[in-house]
Parts: structure tokens; C-alpha cells; sequence
């Protein structure tokens, strides 16, 4: 129930379907659950709790992005910025060693979900508030 009070208050707020940090939250810690493997199960289930809210397509398109933020890894961010690893790191002053333990095909390491979150903000992967 405070969920729904928290989206209804957020879409009344919307312009361009964006929504407050705290219900990003919300979903991206649900999404990071690993309750489902599958984005459009995951879209399905958070349909079923938001019936009723006129605009939930819009919500549901927000679901979807944010799912795919959690389920990134810092390869995909790499290769959806368009730099070379070399650039990556330079842009970021992150260490060509990190960005490459990201890379690897060999048990890749993930950057953390504060470092994830902010690098996709930064790229304009992430623009919903």
C-alpha cells in the first residue's frame, strides 16, 4: 500500500516519466533480489501490484529500465559508452586494471552498485530523476 502511495505521489509529479530516488529504490532492490531471472516476468509482477494507477505504462517502461540497470554489468557499461577500455578508465579515473577485471571473459568482477548506478548516470544511461 505505501508503495502504491509512493508511485501514484511520483507520477503526479512526473513530466517526462521520471521518478524520485526512493522508489527507484525500491525497484532496483527488488530487482537486484534475483527473485526472477526473467525482465518481462519481473515487469508482469510489478503490474499485478500497480493495477489501478491510471498511468502505468509509463511506470512499467521505468520498470523495465531499471531492471536493466541492475542486471548490467560493467562490461555492458563500457561497451554502452562507445570508449575503449583505455578511455573508460581515463574518463573515470578508475585503473585500467579494474576496468579490466570488468572485462574479462574469466569470472568478471562487477563494480560496485553505488560506482554502477553513478557511472550510469554520468554516461545518460540512467535519466529517469
Amino acid at each position: 500500500m505505501v508503495l502504491l502511495m509512493i508511485l501514484i505521489y511520483c507520477m503526479k509529479k512526473m513530466k517526462k516519466m521520471k521518478i524520485d530516488r526512493k522508489t527507484f529504490n525500491i525497484i532496483y532492490s527488488d530487482a537486484l533480489k534475483g527473485i526472477t531471472s526473467d525482465k518481462d516476468e519481473f515487469i508482469r509482477n510489478w503490474s499485478i501490484k500497480l493495477k489501478g494507477i491510471p498511468e502505468i505504462s509509463g511506470i512499467i517502461e521505468c520498470i523495465g529500465q531499471i531492471w536493466d540497470i541492475a542486471h548490467m554489468s560493467g562490461k555492458d557499461i563500457i561497451i554502452k559508452s562507445g570508449f575503449t577500455q583505455k578511455q573508460f578508465a581515463d574518463r573515470f579515473l578508475i585503473s585500467i586494471k579494474t576496468v579490466e577485471s570488468w572485462c574479462r571473459t574469466q569470472k568478471p568482477q562487477n563494480p560496485p552498485d553505488y560506482a554502477k548506478l553513478l557511472l550510469c548516470k554520468e554516461l545518460g544511461i540512467l535519466d529517469m530523476f
